[in-house]
């Protein structure tokens, strides 16, 4: 991803970093700042400070790092088997909410004041949680269940909705309502919520999605069970599909422009001049126009 004048690249045996303006040219390689972790994440701050922020399974980390790739600070919280659920920015502190076991803390961090941390929710660990309507929104897992939640500022619970089972959730925004995709059975789901998380429309369909390359706020939603990509479209009546694709795995992303680009390895239908063992192919979503 790209963080103003840094291009990040991130994987299992390379952690480096390069210069936007010379894509080719090293700045920095980062292999010190994760050593020993097992887990974490970068955020870029608004004041254009860089940070790692990564977790080993005692402790949660927090390293400054300066435009010569330098630490010019690093801190650490006891916390044990830290994962980061979400990080943000509020009020220039980056603030946490971190899963331990079986409970979850909010932990924020500053320059100034260091470390500090919330008491401990215990019983609750939280599965995906977002900013939301000024609030937050998510999902926590209780005794094995998830509930659906909305949250005032300090994270205080709203409303909250148990869900039935589903070997797969997602939850997406949608204006000031929320998109929940759930699988279960060779089935998907997609309900749309409104703030006090009442049902406003649900639909099912016979597939049963793996992951959510993309989701649109105008509308749109593309979807990837293992095999194909689903493009569908919703408002706050409707959902419905606009087509199906055969795809692989390697490659399915849809754009914030409407461009889909996917890999497809299968022959069928309009992929059946396919000259390669896996080729590219992009569509682009076309709008109805009135003269």
């Amino acid at each position: 991803s790209t963080l103003n004048d840094l291009m990040v690249a991130l994987g299992s045996d390379l952690k480096t970093f390069f210069s936007e303006d010379e894509p080719e040219q090293v700045v920095f390689t980062s292999d010190d700042f994760f050593e020993k972790e097992v887990d974490g994440t970068l955020h870029l701050q608004t004041n254009g400070r860089l940070l790692s922020i990564t977790t080993s399974d005692s402790s949660l980390s927090v390293r400054v790092i300066g435009s010569d790739g330098v630490i010019e600070k690093s801190s650490s919280i006891y916390l044990s088997s830290p994962k980061i659920a979400l990080c943000y920015e509020k009020d220039e502190t980056v603030n946490m909410f971190v899963n331990l076991e079986k409970s979850f803390v909010e932990v924020r961090y500053s320059d100034f004041y260091g470390f500090l941390s919330s008491d401990e929710t215990v019983g609750k660990t939280i599965d995906e949680i977002l900013p939301f309507n000024g609030g937050f929104a998510g999902i926590y897992l209780e005794n094995g269940e998830k509930f659906l939640f909305t949250a005032d500022k300090n994270a205080v619970v709203s409303f909250e909705k148990q869900l039935p089972p589903a070997g797969f959730t997602k939850l997406l925004k949608n204006g000031e309502n929320l998109m929940l995709v759930s699988s279960q059975n060779g089935k998907t789901t997609l309900s749309l919520f409104c703030t006090h998380l009442d049902e406003v429309i649900t639909r099912t369909y016979d597939s049963e999605t793996t992951l959510v390359p993309y989701f649109d706020e105008s509308g749109r939603i593309a979807l990837f069970d293992g095999e194909h990509v689903t493009l569908y479209s919703y408002d706050a009546v409707s959902i419905e599909k606009i087509e199906k694709y055969p795809a692989s795995a390697a490659c399915v992303k849809v754009f914030e422009s409407g461009v889909v680009a996917f890999s497809a390895n299968k022959k069928d239908g309009a992929f059946n001049k396919n000259y390669g063992k896996s080729d590219v192919f992009i569509t682009v979503l076309k709008k109805n126009t009135t003269k």
